[in-house]
């Protein structure tokens, strides 16, 4: 059905101007455009949206279209590892879990990490190590070229411990059975020959 979005950010900035701006330097041409996440007031579903006028000499009129971009939403990822990208104030826009866009404040879920603020803030590249979601987290921040925004990529280090003390726990059980089984060996080969060894320590001359 055909529904109002006049007061949908990405309709009202356009409109007003407020957008962004990316240099194509190939081409050399700048392309000027709003970008936002959503749900749809028709579906539900989690999208992005790009926007822009219509025309540079006509602001009234303003063109969009959806789209599931595929490197923001359901991206294909390893276990324990995650994405986000955010607004200066946490805000959660894209998510690796995309039931958390627009819903979620990353600063809070990581108890507001001083580091992580300073990163993205600052608009550094900075590796943190924090808590997030209450569990142990590796994350690496960087700001993202043209955008307000920060990707932060995380790790959960949980996982790999996990899979470290796995490793740990089979290599100290085969090693108990590899020395118990030399053990046994040595316990019936050593009686059979105790005087040969016993001769062969004593002092010659």
């Amino acid at each position: 059905p055909f529904i109002n979005v006049s007061s949908r950010d990405y309709f009202k900035k356009a409109k007003e101007d407020h957008r962004w701006e990316i240099t194509d330097r190939e081409k050399n041409k700048k392309y000027r455009f709003w970008l936002e996440p959503i749900y749809s007031l028709n579906t539900g579903e989690n999208t992005a949206i790009l926007s822009m006028r219509m025309a540079e000499n006509s602001p009234a009129w303003v063109t969009s279209i959806d789209t599931r971009l595929l490197s923001l939403i359901q991206t294909v990822l390893p276990p324990g590892f995650g994405y986000c990208v955010i607004e200066n104030d946490g805000k959660v826009l894209f998510h690796s879990d995309e039931t958390r866009n627009l819903r979620e404040n990353f600063f809070e879920e990581c108890d507001n990490d001083r580091l992580l603020l300073s990163a993205v803030f600052g608009r550094k590249n900075e590796f943190v190590n924090t808590q997030y979601l209450g569990r142990g987290h590796r994350l690496y921040a960087r700001p993202v070229d043209d955008f307000p925004w920060s990707l932060v990529v995380y790790r959960d280090k949980q996982i790999l411990g996990t899979a470290n003390l796995d490793i740990l726990s089979i290599s100290v059980i085969l090693f108990v059975f590899y020395s118990l089984g030399l053990f046994i060996i040595f316990g019936l080969i050593y009686p059979l020959n105790a005087g040969d060894q016993a001769r062969s320590l004593w002092p010659h001359k």
